[in-house]
């Protein structure tokens, strides 16, 4: 297998066993194919008649057949003629060889640490609820200790922990009149949808990596699998893998249960109420197995009498594998194409928000002013309203549209490439063009984050309070800074 902390990448395991073969090959070649036509290489190396051969001794009933001259060059020639096929079918296998020996599933493994999965949970901050006064928490307080590392944990975070905190303005009624309802409409309702479109596209792009890294690791395996019914075949130490093992071994087992396994990485996305998905469910866009439970996509077996049958086959083997996996390829490139296409994800409005601002000087409302009898100023209804307003802008946007940043930066490196592409350049070119636009989403729906965090945070201080409790306001918010993502950690600590 070539999953694992120490386990070599595919060249170094694959080119001992093309040096074997080469040796293996010359060996029978010599004890198989010269020796049953009388031949062998003299002490110069050249093809000649091995007189020592008893069957070429002469027989009671007439001369050995090499007395005849033109016989004896007829068979040597025919004889350098094996040899130079042989060199030629070990070259071409070599050939065929060579551009898969830099496959490694570790190039689709960065690309999932990337995107991740699930969205990470991270400590939030939990202001004292209001009535009487809110604890506005300090910058310290704010900053995220534990920052989610991946794109999707970064959606997440921005949605549950930074975004949810601006939803309870309205949840809570803390928030109402003319701006607040333009606001829940032209903002708030399309970020719900917007989200859960960049979620879901996360998913799928995991879900097409996450199948993409293991068919290549099964590819690995297969090629491996190939190299070792070849030395088995031509006598080396390796024996021939029955049917049943290459079955369990080589073949891809179905698309079932290989997509099933996967799928439980990556969970379905929640979604609000009355949001309606461009998914159905992200699962959707692989369609099911070709190849039947327990069917060899190998199927050319590797064997032959003579070498160059050995070293012919082995190289249809590699082919078939080949072949095989690139028709896996194409089909996952045409159902994730499809699946972009038909459901219109490409267009921008569906993985990005339309920038909010303020439209001249939009009523924040009319907040009740209850009599709060020996409460302190900064505590009053009216100041802590306001004032959480301006919290919700000038961290919680700000913080949710950091993140988004970062994620989009993260997003726009998002891409599968290397020499394991020569298996899946089709799947490739589409994964990378999906995770290009959605980078550009999220790089758009970050600046509109941060737009409307400054919307947020102008409709507070446009909002008619006295001078004494405008004052008391800026003292509560004084301490406000938007929290700044974290950069991500790499993987592995590289």
């Amino acid at each position: 297998m070539t999953t694992g902390g120490d386990v070599m990448r595919l060249r170094e395991q694959m080119e001992p066993k093309l040096d074997e073969i080469r040796r293996l090959a010359k060996q029978r070649f010599v004890l198989v194919d010269l020796h049953e036509n009388g031949l062998h290489f003299d002490r110069n190396g050249n093809v000649d008649i091995d007189y020592n051969n008893p069957s070429n001794h002469a027989h009671e009933t007439g001369p050995a057949w090499y007395d005849d001259p033109v016989a004896r060059q007829a068979a040597i020639d025919r004889g350098v003629a094996m040899s130079a096929d042989l060199d030629e079918f070990l070259q071409y296998l070599s050939g065929k060889v060579e551009p898969l020996l830099d496959l490694d599933p570790l190039d689709l493994t960065g690309v999932l640490g990337t995107l991740g999965g699930a969205p990470e949970r991270s400590p939030t901050d939990n202001p004292t609820a209001v009535t009487g006064g809110t604890k506005y928490p300090s910058s310290t307080e704010l900053s995220i200790t534990d920052s989610p590392t991946t794109v999707a944990g970064r959606i997440g975070y921005a949605y549950s922990e930074c975004f949810s905190k601006v939803d309870e303005l309205f949840e809570h009624e803390h928030w109402s009149g003319p701006a607040a309802l333009e606001f829940q409409s032209d903002f708030v309702t399309q970020f719900q949808g917007v989200s859960v479109n960049q979620r879901e596209l996360i998913r799928a792009l995991g879900i097409t990596a996450q199948v993409l890294h293991d068919l290549i690791d099964q590819a690995v395996d297969a090629l491996l699998l190939v190299a070792d019914q070849c030395i088995g075949a031509l006598g080396g130490p390796a024996a021939p893998i029955t049917a049943g093992q290459r079955d369990d071994q080589v073949m891809m087992a179905s698309w079932v249960s290989l997509i099933t396994g996967v799928l439980s990485l990556f969970p379905v996305i929640g979604r609000p109420a009355g949001v309606v998905s461009l998914f159905a469910a992200a699962d959707s866009m692989f369609v099911l197995p070709k190849q039947a439970v327990g069917q060899n996509p190998v199927g050319t077996s590797v064997g032959g009498h003579f070498t160059i049958e050995v070293i012919q086959s082995t190289s249809a083997a590699v082919d078939e594998v080949q072949t095989f996996y690139l028709n896996q390829d194409a089909d996952f490139a045409n159902a994730l194409n499809n699946e972009l296409s038909g459901k219109t994800l490409v267009t921008s409005t569906k993985l990005a928000i339309v920038p909010y601002s303020v439209q001249g000087n939009p009523n924040f409302g009319t907040l009740p002013r209850p009599v709060q009898p020996g409460v302190p100023i900064e505590r009053t209804y009216v100041v802590v309203e306001v004032g959480q307003l301006y919290q919700a802008g000038k961290v919680h946007l700000a913080g949710a549209a950091a993140q988004y940043a970062q994620a989009a930066s993260d997003q726009q490196g998002c891409t599968v490439y290397g020499s394991s592409t020569v298996l899946i350049p089709r799947s490739a070119g589409a994964f990378n063009d999906a995770s290009g636009l959605l980078a550009t989403g999220l790089r758009q729906t970050g600046e509109g984050l941060s737009t409307a965090s400054e919307a947020l945070m102008q409709i507070a201080r446009d909002y008619q309070l006295t001078d004494e409790e405008n004052a008391a306001m800026l003292r509560n918010v004084d301490g406000l800074q938007a929290p700044a993502a974290e950069q991500p950690r790499r993987i592995g600590g590289i």
